[in-house]
């Protein structure tokens, strides 16, 4: 970490309003340790405490109806869309695109499925018939040769040309989030001005929750393709939506009485930053346990599968969109820039992104941070979605048992939130910190992974054990992971163009993320090993880490105006 100026400059080259108090360093710095200070900081300035997260919690409860109204409209919607993220986009959407398209692949004739077989043999007297073995996946008992078999590969058309069920459930994956990214490269910067972020993110909540909702209209597999493309746009609007709903992050920030109070103190801003946005995710995880149990039980009930998992991305998109109100009727209407003499804005969104690249070493904290993140965004998404399929298809787990799952991902993921935001507090160590511990958790998920591609492994998510750990290291890491990656952004984005560069987070995140699931698609094809996925994942994490940490998060602050 370099030294601090005693009068840091902001982007016009004068020092910056409510800019923080600078602290003499000494001259001699040993570049190493310092960077290392950086990341583990050991004190806050001025003897600053915060407030208990409880407290603090108690206090916004206490002036809902007046001064944190608008704070608490924010928190909803983290409760509206996080079951959705849930529920449908990460779970039981991909399940229902696998099921149908396998149907689809064998047009109703599927192999029969076995009865009185194990995984080591079955009665002469049966001549074909399927079983899904534990840590295998499906197989057909070969009656001549007297042992389990690959089943035969079945194609459906799907562009660019012929996949199988795994491979459609990834690709739909992958083209949602591509349309995600052209969605952010256009609304991105047109959101900051006049109205248009809150008109935007209206709009896209109204088509993103209708378009999950109609899935349940899909009554046949081959509507394999409508039921695609209803997914991918349902998906790319709460994408969208996300980038807006986030960039209010700062603006409610800076509005906040001890913000303001505070006159620039960054000790100050990060409490109150990271406090509000755990707590959204928290309320997030809370909605999605309470709708999970309650996906479980009709999953139980109902003997369909395919018909459980339409009721239940129903159910998700109508949460999504009830909860919304809450969050729209509670929001200001912000106006942003004027749009006078703006010509072509429809273009402003490709130009600013470009812009923004081209001239990214005007903020070149913020730039690598995007960097880093392009990578390891791109692990902790993929991670989830496979997971589901890699123990449905590979641990043959039932949909209730995989529903348990979640619930059981959730309430770890909510009690991660509040760890890490207390040994943030209590240590009064950066959000870089608390990143990186996160990213070593999911070091783990890729090595236990890893090793299920080594012949005769008998670890590598072979077993329901597996399972179950590899939802309590996910769930505990990635609320927290997202969380402070959020607030990192809202530091280094610049005042006024919030949107702008929200949308660039969620640029640099899709960017990516769309190659995840397509990859570990395209890796599972040639080597019928879902675990090869992990070999990606695991470089798509420990790569960026050292460019992470390079980021000096305070001067990043000071280079954007804050």
């Amino acid at each position: 970490m370099e030294e601090l100026d005693p009068a840091p400059l902001g982007m016009d080259g004068k020092q910056p309003a409510n800019s923080p108090p600078c602290v003499e360093e000494s001259s001699v710095v040993d570049p190493t340790a310092h960077a290392i200070m950086e990341i583990f900081t050991h004190s806050h300035s001025d003897g600053y405490k915060p407030m208990p997260f409880y407290q603090r919690f108690k206090e916004e409860i206490r002036l809902w109806g007046s001064e944190s109204r608008e704070r608490m409209a924010w928190y909803t919607y983290d409760w509206a869309n996080s079951m959705f993220a849930a529920m449908a986009v990460t779970f039981f959407m991909p399940l229902l695109l696998a099921s149908m398209a396998k149907t689809a692949a064998f047009k109703g004739n599927l192999i029969p499925t076995c009865s009185n077989c194990t995984s080591y043999s079955c009665p002469q007297s049966v001549a074909s018939c399927q079983m899904c073995i534990m840590g295998e996946g499906d197989k057909y008992w070969n009656a001549s040769s007297q042992e389990w078999t690959d089943l035969p590969t079945r194609t459906i058309a799907w562009w660019p040309g012929n996949v199988d069920a795994f491979q459609f459930a990834t690709r739909v994956v992958s083209y949602s989030v591509i349309l995600q990214l052209i969605i952010f490269i256009t609304i991105g910067a047109i959101a900051d001005y006049e109205r248009y972020r809150y008109v935007f993110f209206l709009g896209f909540i109204i088509v993103g929750s209708i378009s999950c909702m109609l899935l349940i209209s899909v009554t046949s597999s081959s509507l394999y393709v409508y039921a695609g493309a209803l997914v991918i746009i349902s998906n790319a609007c709460w994408g969208a939506a996300n980038v807006l709903y986030n960039s209010y992050l700062p603006l409610i920030v800076a509005d906040h009485k001890e913000v303001v109070a505070a006159n620039g103190n960054h000790d100050v801003w990060e409490d109150i930053e990271n406090f509000m946005s755990s707590l959204g995710f928290m309320m997030g995880y809370v909605s999605g346990i309470i709708s999970t149990i309650a996906a479980l039980i009709l999953v139980s009930v109902i003997a369909n599968q395919e018909v459980a998992y339409k009721i239940n991305i129903f159910i998700a998109g109508a949460w999504w969109a009830v909860f919304s109100v809450v969050t729209l009727r509670g929001l200001k209407v912000r106006k942003g820039k004027s749009s006078t003499g703006e010509r072509f804005l429809i273009f402003r969104g490709w130009y600013s992104t470009f812009n923004s690249f081209v001239h990214a070493a005007q903020y070149p904290e913020t730039f690598k941070f995007f960097l880093a993140w392009f990578f390891y965004s791109d692990s902790y998404s993929t991670v989830a979605q496979v997971g589901v399929l890699l123990a449905q298809q590979q641990l043959c787990m039932p949909g209730s048992k995989l529903a348990f799952i979640l619930v059981f991902t959730m309430i770890f993921a909510l009690f991660g939130n509040m760890f890490f935001l207390w040994l943030q507090q209590r240590w009064a160590i950066g959000s870089k910190a608390i990143v990186t511990i996160n990213l070593f958790g999911y070091i783990v998920i890729c090595v236990i992974g890893m090793m299920g591609f080594i012949p005769g492994s008998k670890v590598g998510f072979k077993t329901d054990t597996e399972a179950y750990v590899f939802a309590l290291i996910h769930g505990f890491m990635v609320g927290s992971l997202q969380s402070f990656s959020r607030t990192i952004c809202s530091d280094l984005s610049v005042p006024g163009r919030e949107s702008e560069f929200f949308a660039l987070f969620e640029i640099t995140n899709k960017g990516s993320s769309w190659l995840g699931p397509l990859i570990v698609g395209e890796l599972y094809r040639a080597n019928g090993n879902m675990n090869y996925g992990f070999l990606y994942l695991f470089l798509m994490i420990v790569l960026p880490m050292f460019l992470f940490w390079s980021v000096k998060h305070e001067k990043g602050m000071r280079d954007v105006g804050r």
